[in-house]
Formats: structure tokens, sequence, C-alpha cells
């Protein structure tokens, strides 16, 4: 029951991270709940893909007698649980907004249940804000390298998040994208380096290094823009 549940969560423990199953076992049990509000996001091993289910699937795929795909698959090819849009329960960063253990802080589910909408306001916020400094970034860069300099950076990041999207980028593909971006703007300063001093020169590069480094800080693959920077 919710009431029961509650006396769970105050008594969770900061300590350690509540196992996946306990999550997904509060999500079916809890009567404060509808299971049709969350999503399993689930490793699979033989595509090498994460994918989401809602999490009243039917089994169809996994052999065994339990009907429900979420407890049928192996507890440790479960990535992620989300409540609607907001990640719930994560095992990379040891998030547990369900119970609130580890880097829940405290928050329990109810407690996002009666925020959501809230925090999906700040979320849209933060896209649009992210969406404007994204603007702003690129038509700086676009005045910096001209047109055809930005048109080849423009296809060499699209074709590296394309890439990155449905296989494993390797660190020598991260390595000759940085180098051939960084050249591109090296190219574009050529013309103004001719009569300045080594000094203004090295000076010139980290201010591309700074310009590029941001572009890439505002990715939306995670995974990519970690690597890069």
């Amino acid at each position: 029951s919710s009431s029961s549940s509650s006396s769970s969560d105050q008594g969770s423990s900061n300590s350690k991270l509540v196992p996946v199953k306990e999550v997904l076992r509060r999500i079916k049990w809890d009567t404060g709940l509808n299971p049709n509000d969350f999503i399993v996001q689930y490793y699979d091993r033989v595509d090498d893909k994460i994918y989401d289910c809602p999490f009243n699937r039917e089994n169809d795929s996994v052999k065994g007698k339990e009907e429900m795909f979420v407890f049928a698959i192996p507890e440790h090819r479960i990535m992620s649980i989300k409540y609607k849009e907001r990640i719930v329960w994560d095992k990379e960063s040891r998030l547990d907004c369900v119970f609130g253990s580890m880097n829940g802080n405290g928050e329990t589910i109810y407690e996002v249940v009666e925020t959501y909408e809230q925090w999906k306001e700040e979320e849209e916020e933060k896209k649009r804000a992210k969406i404007m400094k994204q603007k702003e970034l690129t038509d700086q860069i676009r005045v910096l390298l001209g047109e055809e300099l930005f048109s080849s950076l423009k296809d060499m990041s699209k074709n590296i998040q394309e890439k990155s999207a449905v296989s494993t980028i390797s660190n020598q593909d991260i390595i000759t994208y940085v180098n051939v971006a960084l050249g591109l703007f090296r190219k574009a300063d050529m013309p103004m380096k001719q009569d300045m001093g080594s000094e203004s020169a090295s000076m010139d590069d980290v201010a591309s290094l700074n310009l590029f480094s941001d572009l890439v800080a505002l990715s939306p693959d995670k995974d990519l823009r970690e690597r890069i920077l």
C-alpha cells in the first residue's frame, strides 16, 4: 500500500543504491502509482543497444514463466527507469528518486509525481535556453570560419553524431575529428596570423579551442560529448 511504502521510504538508507528489482516491485504493487507512467531502459546484448519498453510490456521473448518482460530480463541489463520523461532510477549515476537512496538525496517517487509538471516546465526552459545559446554560438563560429569552412565543420559534426548513434566510436575517430575541426579554425585564422608573432598565434589557438569546446558542450549526445571534451 502507499502508506507502507511511505514508511519504507523514510527507512531507506543512502549508503547504497536500492536494487532495481525492489524499484520494479514498488512500481508494480504500490497502489499510489500508475505502472503505465513508467518506462524501463534496458540493454539488448544482441543489438548492443539500449531500448525503452513500457513497464507493463508482456514477456514475449524471454524463456520462463514470468509474464512481465521487465521482471523476466536479467536485473543487470536494466540501465534506468523513467517516470514519464524524468529518470527516477539510474544504475550508472547511482540515482534513485523512487526510495530516495544514493544520489536521489532523499527525494521519493511521490515527490517526483507531485512536482512533475514543474520539473517538466523547468526542463523545457532549459531546452529553450540551450537552443538559444547554440544558435548564438553557431552564428559566431559561422562568422569566424566563413560559409565554406563552417559547412565542412557542420558536415563533420553531423557525421560523427550519426555514427555514434548506431555504433561505437573509436578513440582514433575522436582524435581525427578534433584535429580536423581545429584545423578548420586555424585555416580561418591564417590570413590574420601572417603579420602576427607566435604569441598571438598561440592565443588564437586557445580561443579557437575554447569556442570549439563550447560548441561540443551543447551536443545532445552525452557519451560523445564527454569523450570529445
